[in-house]
């Protein structure tokens, strides 16, 4: 009798890790910015869904419609980030991270295109073109972990399935997360260490996926959408009441 493969961690267990992660951090920024250690908890959130976003838009037989889904929550998240960051409806200088992962996704569509074309020469040019320009606008446009964001979404779409590309991948997490990444820093055996470099421990979690979608349905996709704005609504208005 065969023997049974061990399974790991599925796609919607990644999914309630980083939910869970990203909560813990924002709620250490709102309402308890001294508790440092809430804040290193939510490093593991971001790379999650990073590489969710890229497998996701390899997976996905719509993308037009999951780039649409995640602009539209984008645009909903705004005014909720805008009170938890600043305390104001608007603010020019910080967009949520939706935005973020919506321009990598963006990217990820047009090199997409050029690899269905089996041009080399065209692929290369699309994929400096979409990387470069993806950085440059995250950049522009200040959106949560900014360009650095798109290149960690990019980083996992381009190491998949690959012998290199764990090699790869963990030195560019580390140089995107230990260095380009603005960050705090906490003292660790008499240095100051970044607190982002955290975000490398998230691919011992990812390296533990097995392919598994998990349960999954239409409603469910959309409260994890929702969770994103609403939870930072709460945490911003529980913090403006409280201050």
């Amino acid at each position: 009798m065969e023997q049974q493969k061990r399974r790991g961690l599925s796609a919607l267990d990644l999914k309630i890790i980083a939910v869970v992660s990203m909560f813990i951090d924002h709620m250490g920024y709102t309402l308890f910015p001294g508790v440092m250690w809430l804040r290193c908890i939510g490093r593991l959130a971001f790379p999650i869904f990073a590489f969710q976003v890229a497998e996701g838009a390899v997976r996905t037989r719509r993308f037009g419609s999951y780039l649409g889904r995640m602009l539209l929550f984008a645009v909903v998240a705004e005014v909720p980030f805008n009170l938890m960051c600043a305390r104001a409806v608007l603010d020019p200088y910080d967009q949520n991270v939706m935005w973020t992962l919506s321009v990598a996704l963006a990217a990820i569509g047009c090199i997409r295109w050029a690899e269905r074309r089996e041009d080399t020469a065209v692929l290369a040019l699309v994929w400096l073109g979409a990387a470069g320009g993806g950085f440059l606008l995250a950049q522009a446009a200040m959106t949560d972990y900014g360009g650095w964001g798109v290149m960690t979404v990019l980083a996992f779409y381009l190491c998949r399935d690959k012998r290199w590309g764990w090699p790869a991948l963990i030195a560019a997490m580390a140089v995107i997360h230990s260095f380009a990444v603005p960050t705090a820093h906490i003292p660790l055996l008499g240095l100051r260490f970044p607190v982002q470099a955290l975000a490398l421990l998230a691919l011992v979690l990812i390296a533990l996926y097995d392919g598994r979608q998990g349960p999954h349905s239409r409603p469910l996709q959309y409260v994890f959408y929702a969770f994103y704005p609403v939870h930072i609504l709460i945490l911003a208005l529980i913090a403006m009441y409280l201050r």
